[in-house]
């Protein structure tokens, strides 16, 4: 069964806490329901909603005395803004309250719909258009009353359908209650419980400190500091302090014969290596402690015998890329002052005082050693442009080997990162430590994906890390059937994580920045759910700090910090820059690194990677994070790669293959200002040597065509062009532009008619702007020029062919309206006609035929009359799919040729009747407030929602109604023929009201052919959204 809509929780206010709120109210001479506004509004803040918190509240419509003796519902609804800018104490807040509420109330009266209309927000199906979270405020009367001389109680009440996400009541009377109401959809019961936890603990802070600024009030509830001191600790380190080089030398006495190094088909075995770097270390005699040795090789066996004996000669040594470019080399040099570098013939240029990576074999005896000496110092870039290097000191890299452990005897772990990049550490020394064997891919290999997937292949590599833009540029063929998945650098994509997972042993999604020595987070990815950071490592400690360095809320975001045994030294000689990024530890008393990173705890205890606090973007006056923008992309289908960056004051995103629907997705899950204005296709993201995207190296967009084509040719079509611009996010537009195709849809259309009636004095009908999607067909509309087509016609023309293409003939669901399937143009080949039959009763007085055989009759003639020879294809949606299938049944015996019947989600069967009308709103994608609905509330409902269907006039949607309920009692009498030939079958396997998945199988019967099954994860009213369509459009564009 589905989970119920709405939940509730509640909790009781001890009696002084209520007898201090009160008397603080009295003190400012404000309302005790003010009080609880503000701290409410607070909480909100508090929790990441803002400094502008709307809330709605009900205020009784009985202002007219004329009412008093009149039964109904007259409550209206009051929104009540709260400003928490400017860290206001809560004694200020409440008089801003005050005001605030006192004014809003002034206007009670007006009804909410009005200010709605006066508003015009952007509407998004299933949400209050203002606000998100109520406040009420009852008196409960003491004792039992009666009325009319009978006994009057309290019935609990059962939640109903959550008109908003969060609704708090707050119930004066014994006892004073607190009752949080809350969309079952949104949050989880816990969630809610620690709502209403932290509103009981922030009331007792302001009733106790009301003069404290609000931005300081503690909000954490006992299970909340519980659970964050459980999941921020890593527990002990687990070094067994020895340094890692000596490690090694130990694993080389112990297997000397086994491959510690595989490089261009060569071995090197452990005692060779160890030989090798101890003559190394011999020649570089004389080095100690905080002397750096450049290494400038390319990548080969001398490598790992270069950094072996540079720490075996008691030295730390400083990557020197030899694909840098030479001005940053220079400056490395300069800065970091190494005593020596490290070269090979190909490197010797380059530095020409270099030293080769040999020496006498020799009998060679480490120098003491220092565990807070340097291990090795590695560039990473700054803020203001100059590199800075990190300090990393032996007892960091030791606790970071011990606590990440990779690769042990009989393992191979294939690396693949430069030395300049700190991931590399573990790829070198994380086997050799541990008995595995490194097997090193050269230059070449890095760059062609192909011969990386053969080197996997060939080497029989167990483990392999990489940053997520590598992993996703590995062909399909790549085998990683036995490798285990490390991967880190930058944000996993959601699909790439799925992909992965579905190909290799495990996935884990790694996570550190330089500063705490490579990765601090570890998180396995588990099937089809979002990568998280995980939880910290052994030895170090995670903490997700507001900006007074307090823990912030499970769930809440803030800035990350790491702390513990991994934190490095520091920045070499940039005292001031170090002091600013490594802070004291508040919690144990050590030292903490800033990484400027956003995250939150989620309710498993995992951390979630929101984006970067310091490369935060202005966007016509607001603050954007791309990284945010980025997350929400690559949860898009089709998107794998994607980098979001400002260009002028507007958002661009690169991905590297087409998404039309990305624009949608984003505009369906973000705020308008954070949907990028352009998108554009590249072969591939540049990528710094690190192998991370290279921002500054994406190429400029072009913002004037990103939407554009052809120039307007008068004055009508140039402001008609500069509306759809506006309305869809993408700047000027051409005339022959598609408003389907640029990512319109119905909720869009609403706002589309507001904005040519305020901009050109045009009131349009939604039916003529669906039927005239372009800019040059409604100029013509506007000027009085053709008429468009009828959109409540029988037969759509949703697009005109070439004449040498099959037609697509779409047949809708029992409502009747093939508008739905007007986006699949974007995905059909060029020259396919696309045509929408709809219900005859939208477009004519008489009733529909009285059986499906009737109406399938009825379309097959349409369908000749636009196609009278030549092959068909036919595709339906739920009823639909009913009527496509008696259609092809009947155009199959005739002779035509049926090329594809495509059936989506149709049902063999339903139960018929009016108690199904509640299934009509499921099916157009409605969350549906009560299953027991007669027609006229469908009606009223549909007329509520405010999009493209309630744009219709009031004849219109009855008679969407009447056609789905004449289509119901339809397929409740229906019986089917066989069908001769093959069946494309695509079933939506999320549960939903009315439809449990699997209705395939149903159809066996009636399938001469094959019976090919598609599944998709989606809801049966979700089948023709912009992300599903993602999946089949093209599925559709091949078989056509």
């Amino acid at each position: 069964p589905a989970a119920p809509p709405a939940g509730q929780v509640s909790a009781e206010l001890p009696h002084d806490l209520v007898a201090a709120l009160r008397e603080l109210g009295r003190t400012e001479s404000a309302s005790l329901f003010m009080v609880l506004h503000a701290a409410l509004a607070t909480l909100l803040s508090r929790l990441g909603a803002g400094d502008d918190i709307p809330i709605g509240t009900p205020a009784s419509g009985r202002a007219d005395p004329v009412l008093d003796d009149l039964v109904g519902f007259f409550v209206n609804t009051v929104v009540l803004r709260t400003d928490l800018s400017g860290a206001p104490t809560f004694t200020e807040l409440l008089r801003r309250v005050r005001e605030s509420d006192l004014a809003a109330f002034e206007h009670a009266n007006l009804p909410f719909q009005q200010v709605v209309e006066a508003v015009n927000p952007a509407r998004a199906q299933g949400r209050n258009p203002l606000f998100q979270v109520m406040l009420g405020y009852l008196r409960r009367p003491a004792g039992r009353g009666t009325v009319l001389g009978l006994p009057v109680g309290e019935a609990p009440a059962v939640a109903a359908d959550p008109k908003v996400d969060l609704n708090v009541t707050f119930v004066d009377g014994e006892p004073f209650e607190v009752i949080l109401e809350y969309d079952a959809g949104r949050f989880r019961p816990a969630t809610a419980r620690r709502l209403v936890d932290r509103l009981l603990v922030l009331l007792g802070e302001v009733a106790d400190r009301p003069d404290r600024p609000v931005g300081e009030a503690r909000v954490l509830a006992g299970h909340d500091r519980a659970d964050l001191a459980r999941w921020q600790d890593g527990g002990p380190p687990r070094t067994g302090g020895q340094p890692w080089y000596e490690r090694f030398s130990a694993q080389a006495r112990l297997t000397p014969d086994a491959d510690a190094c595989v490089f261009a088909g060569e071995t090197m075995s452990y005692a060779e290596l160890d030989a090798a770097s101890d003559a190394f270390a011999a020649r570089l005699g004389g080095l100690g402690p905080e002397d750096l040795v450049g290494i400038a090789l390319p990548r080969s066996a001398a490598l790992l015998v270069a950094v072996l004996g540079v720490a075996k000669a008691g030295a730390a040594y400083l990557p020197l890329d030899p694909a840098f470019p030479a001005e940053r080399l220079r400056f490395m040099v300069a800065d970091a002052r190494p005593v020596a570098i490290v070269v090979d013939e190909r490197t010797r240029e380059l530095f020409p005082e270099g030293i080769t990576p040999s020496g006498v074999p020799a009998s060679f005896v480490p120098p003491p050693r220092d565990p807070r000496s340097a291990a090795y110092v590695i560039y990473t870039s700054g803020s203001t442009g100059r590199p800075k290097g990190v300090v990393v000191t032996q007892r960091d890299l030791e606790c970071f080997l011990a606590a990440l452990p990779v690769a042990g005897p009989g393992e191979r772990l294939l690396a693949v990162t430069t030395l300049s990049f700190d991931i590399s550490v573990l790829e070198l020394m994380g086997p050799l430590t541990a008995g595995g064997c490194v097997v090193l891919a050269s230059d070449a290999e890095v760059r062609d994906p192909h011969m990386l997937a053969g080197l996997l292949r060939r080497e029989r590599v167990s483990v392999m890390q990489a940053t997520p833009s590598l992993w996703s540029t590995l062909p399909p063929e790549a085998e990683l059937r036995g490798v285990r998945v490390l991967a880190g650098g930058e944000a996993l994509p959601p699909s790439l994580a799925r992909d992965l997972s579905a190909r290799a042993v495990s996935v884990t999604n790694l996570y550190g920045p330089t500063e705490v020595t490579v990765w601090a987070t570890a998180a396995a990815v588990r099937g089809d759910e979002p990568p998280t950071l995980g939880r910290p490592l052994p030895g170090t400690t995670a903490y997700v700090l507001d900006t007074a360095l307090r823990p912030a809320p499970p769930g809440v975001a803030g800035e990350l910090y790491l702390g513990g045994a991994q934190v490095t030294r520091g920045y070499l000689r940039r005292p001031g820059l170090t002091a600013s990024r490594f802070v004291a530890d508040p919690f144990t008393g050590g030292r903490m690194y800033r990484t400027g990173d956003l995250a939150r705890w989620n309710g498993g205890g995992e951390l979630e990677f929101l984006g970067r606090a310091d490369h935060q973007v202005k966007v016509r006056g607001h603050r954007v994070e791309p990284g945010e923008i980025e997350a929400v992309a690559a949860t898009c289908p089709g998107v794998s790669q994607v980098a979001v960056v400002a260009r002028q004051d507007r958002l661009v995103a690169y991905v590297t293959a087409p998404a039309p629907a990305l624009r949608d997705h984003l505009a369906g899950r973000l705020p308008s200002w954070m949907v990028p204005s352009a998108v554009v296709v590249l072969d591939e993201l540049p990528l710094t040597p690190n192998g991370k995207v290279d921002r500054a190296a994406l190429p400029e967009a072009d913002l004037a065509q990103t939407a554009g084509g052809a120039e307007p040719r008068t004055r009508t079509e140039a402001a008609v062009c500069a509306v759809l611009g506006e309305v869809l996010g993408t700047g000027p537009v051409g005339v022959d532009d598609d408003f389907f195709a640029l990512g319109g849809h119905s909720l869009l259309l609403v706002r589309l008619a507001a904005a040519l009636r305020a901009r050109l004095g045009a009131d349009l009908p939604v039916g003529d702007l669906f039927a005239a999607p372009t800019a040059a067909a409604l100029a013509r509309r506007i000027s009085g020029g053709v008429p468009v087509a009828d959109a409540m016609a029988e037969l759509l023309s949703l697009r005109p062919g070439d004449g040498t293409r099959t037609p697509l003939f779409c047949f809708p669901p029992a409502g009747g309206l093939s508008w739905p399937f007007a986006p699949l143009k974007r995905y059909l080949p060029d020259g396919v006609p696309l045509y929408g039959l709809q219900s005859p009763r939208l477009s004519r007085d008489s009733g529909l035929p009285a059986t499906m055989d009737d109406l399938a009759a009825e379309y097959a003639g349409l369908i000749a009359g636009v196609a009278p020879e030549g092959p068909l294809a036919l595709l339906g949606w739920s009823f639909g799919g009913a009527v496509a299938h008696k259609v092809a049944v009947r155009l199959a015996a005739q002779g035509r040729d049926i090329r594809l019947l495509g059936m989506l989600d149709t049902p063999v069967e339903v139960s018929g009747g009016a108690a199904d009308v509640a299934a009509l709103l499921a099916e157009m994608g409605y969350r549906v407030p009560d299953a027991r609905m007669s027609a006229a509330d469908a009606v009223a409902f549909l007329r509520s929602m405010g999009d493209g269907v309630a744009a219709l006039e009031d004849e219109q949607i009855e008679r969407v109604v009447e056609s789905y309920l004449a289509g119901d009692r339809m397929m409740a009498r229906a019986r089917y023929d066989v069908y001769p030939g093959d069946v494309l079958f695509v079933d939506a396997t999320v549960p939903e009201q009315g439809f449990t998945g699997a209705a395939s199988k149903r159809w066996r019967p009636y399938v001469a052919g094959e019976l090919r099954v598609a599944e998709i994860g989606c809801r049966h009213s979700e089948l023709l959204d912009a992300g599903t369509l993602e999946i089949l459009g093209p599925l559709l564009a091949r078989l056509m």
